[in-house]
């Protein structure tokens, strides 16, 4: 407690040879605590090779195979058929959003959708649905690519 007063007082606190502050420490951890001010002002990213390289469109055609046809379309209306049909346009928009780094907030946004779990439930009751979530058509050729590359 004495050294609160000693610190009010205006003396300095790790000089006097009570003290139970060690100044040497205290200088390793401000030390250690500008070093870590500097990294995050200045942060530098490793690009990790899997996602530094481009898609090419034997990536983007094989995902493209592995869509079921007839699924229901997620919030933007686009089914698996009309995306099957963009072929070299739709290369080009993962490629062009591959290079920028970008994903549109559309690909964000799911649609819920309540599906009835059979006939001897009740209708008004709540429990008796379950919910699927239909996501955006265009972004799972884009998520396939990424979960390939990192699991293979």
């Amino acid at each position: 407690m004495w050294h609160r007063f000693r610190y009010a007082l205006g003396h300095h606190i790790f000089r006097h040879e009570e003290s139970p502050f060690n100044e040497k420490e205290a200088l390793s951890i401000q030390s250690s605590a500008t070093m870590i001010a500097h990294e995050i002002a200045n942060p530098t990213h490793q690009i990790d090779p899997l996602f530094e390289s481009l898609i090419h469109k034997k990536e983007v055609m094989a995902e493209m195979q592995k869509l079921t046809l007839d699924k229901s379309p997620g919030p933007d209306g686009v089914t698996n058929r009309m995306l099957r049909s963009g072929g070299a346009i739709l290369h080009e928009v993962i490629a062009t959003l591959w290079e920028r780094q970008a994903q549109p907030s559309e690909w964000q946004k799911l649609l819920m959708q309540p599906i009835y779990r059979g006939a001897k439930k009740p209708k008004p009751d709540p429990a008796s649905y379950r919910g699927i979530y239909l996501s955006s058509v265009l972004a799972k050729p884009f998520e396939g690519i990424i979960i390939k590359r990192l699991t293979f």
